[in-house]
């Protein structure tokens, strides 16, 4: 996310219509990064191009594949004023997938729509399929979807409600269909490192990172020494502020510019989840100097936060419930799709301290 999407994600925030993603607009509160290219939308139909996540929570499987049982993504790379065409797919209980193109007729109040495909599930033959259903954009943001039809592997039926995800770049042009494989598992933890005692009075980790899973972030993280404690964290309706010493004053962490930015960015907000018994630990909220929260609220993290299961699974999708125990951290530089940690000019963090989940209120926690 750059920092036109963080600049965007607060004044949606505000708005209580965050998600997953959208900053197809400007703020002055920040620098943008460049803007990429998409299809256009017409005064009867806005734009369509992005990626869209489903919102119903998984429902019990049964004989009949429902959406609500499926986490579903469509993304749309391109839209003239009459067509939109990308690529839709589903996973399903029991390992089912079905993923292919989607074609969507634009001009009416609704949105015909046709998905080819292929359906894959462990120990079965695949087959293709040729589904139909109709589309409502209900917002700029939020896109109702119902599907029906069969496949060699059960009827495919019912409706869902999608939310546009944040892309973090540009969207890219169209690529072919990709054979459906399956849903991403998590490289292996590094073997542990054991990071350097933090000076007196810096404070220490609540938990050790180094056995900690760590996803979309410099993989090295636990070794990066702690120059700053955490001493408050503030989880706000609208989004996160965390203080700490090194976000201003002469000795604050120092600026850097990314790739295809034009503005700075100075820190990185990191999160550390309990998944299964096992801790994984990511930071991909950006900040410039003076922004004062981002994250969008609390019972959106999962949406706004880990939506991509191809660089956050298992956290993706995980919404901490109110009263789990979760963790914050800050990392210098931009550490965010970057596992290598070349954008922290001094690869310093924070000691990583654990809070109590709150409710859309929000509460804060010092240190």
């Amino acid at each position: 996310m750059n920092r036109f999407s963080a600049a965007l994600l607060a004044v949606a925030s505000a708005l209580a219509i965050t998600a997953c993603a959208s900053d197809h607009g400007t703020t002055p509160t920040g620098p943008s990064a460049a803007a990429g290219t998409s299809g256009a939308g017409t005064a009867s139909t806005p734009s369509l191009v992005g990626t869209w996540v489903s919102t119903t929570k998984a429902a019990p499987a049964s004989t009949t594949i429902s959406l609500a049982a499926c986490a579903i993504q469509m993304q749309i790379a391109s839209q003239t004023a009459t067509q939109a065409t990308g690529t839709l797919s589903m996973v399903c209980p029991n390992n089912l997938n079905l993923s292919g193109a989607v074609v969507a007729q634009l001009g009416g109040a609704t949105i015909p729509l046709t998905w080819d495909g292929t359906a894959t599930q462990p120990g079965l033959s695949s087959c293709t399929f040729s589904l139909t259903g109709v589309g409502t954009q209900l917002s700029a943001d939020m896109f109702h979807l119902t599907y029906s039809g069969t496949t060699c592997m059960g009827p495919v039926q019912g409706e869902d409600t999608l939310r546009l995800a944040l892309p973090t770049s540009p969207a890219p042009a169209p690529t072919p269909i990709p054979t459906p494989v399956p849903a991403p598992v998590p490289a292996p933890a590094p073997a542990p490192v054991t990071p350097p005692p933090p000076p007196v009075g810096l404070g220490a980790d609540a938990i050790d990172l180094s056995r900690a899973t760590i996803l979309n972030s410099p993989l090295n993280l636990a070794s990066w020494p702690i120059t700053t404690p955490i001493t408050a964290v503030d989880i706000r309706p609208n989004g996160v502020h965390v203080d700490f010493s090194k976000q201003s004053g002469a000795d604050r962490w120092p600026d850097i510019t990314p790739p295809g930015w034009d503005g700075p960015l100075q820190w990185t907000l990191g999160m550390v989840l309990n998944i299964g018994g096992r801790w994984y630990a990511s930071a991909p909220i950006e900040f410039w100097y003076g922004l004062q929260e981002s994250g969008g609220p609390p019972q959106d993290y999962a949406l706004n936060w880990f939506y991509d299961p191809g660089r956050w699974a298992p956290m993706t999708y995980h919404q901490p419930a109110v009263g789990e125990t979760i963790g914050f951290f800050a990392c210098a530089g931009d550490c965010r799709n970057n596992t290598a940690g070349s954008l922290s000019p001094v690869k310093e963090r924070s000691n990583v301290v654990l809070v109590t989940m709150p409710g859309s209120g929000g509460a804060r926690f010092t240190f």
